[in-house]
């Protein structure tokens, strides 16, 4: 083979390798839309990884509600203990998860910050209604059933506080939901 031929050939496999390599490397907006992607499902999974906190909190305090029923303070006082660790877990892990995408301007992660923010009131709010249900419990305990009923008061306030941001929460999965859609066509 002379030199024209072997550059030729040379040419044609630099050619073929350098667009083989481009299609595979993607171009800068396709680098940012797997960054992006790569950044979407991260926090999905952190989000997975720390629901369990949020079920527990709402089952103790369901349990909490039963024990009331039942008029059995000690396991309210007990389910509402576990109902608020495993709501300031949940809600601490929440924040950790929302720092790390407080800067990010894409609509789906504005969306999933104000998601987050309704996540924190919603598990405040249960939060501060287990803190006047036991209260309640241990006032009850004492035969003080008026400020029992005082704290029974509060924890509904909450609750239904709780039931807004529920609603709030509700909405912005609508928009979260809506933004994905719009994003794949």
């Amino acid at each position: 083979m002379d030199k024209l031929t072997s550059g030729i050939i040379a040419i044609l496999i630099v050619s073929i390798l350098l667009n083989v390599v481009l299609m595979v490397s993607p171009n800068q907006s396709q680098q940012n839309d797997i960054t992006f992607l790569k950044s979407v499902i991260k926090i999905s999974v952190d989000d997975k990884n720390i629901e369990d906190k949020a079920t527990l909190a709402e089952e103790y305090y369901s349990m909490a509600i039963v024990s009331y029923d039942l008029e059995d303070y000690d396991s309210m006082i007990t389910n509402c203990e576990a109902s608020r660790r495993n709501s300031a877990d949940y809600v601490s892990d929440v924040r950790d998860i929302k720092s790390r995408i407080k800067n990010r301007q894409e609509t789906l992660f504005v969306i999933y910050s104000k998601i987050y923010d309704e996540t924190i009131d919603i598990y405040n709010n249960l939060y501060e209604s287990c803190e006047y249900l036991e209260s309640a419990a241990r006032s009850y305990k004492l035969d003080n059933y008026e400020m029992g009923s005082v704290n029974i008061d509060g924890s509904n306030e909450k609750i239904d506080a709780h039931d807004v941001a529920v609603n709030r929460y509700n909405e912005l999965l609508s928009d979260y939901f809506l933004e994905l859609e719009n994003l794949s066509k």
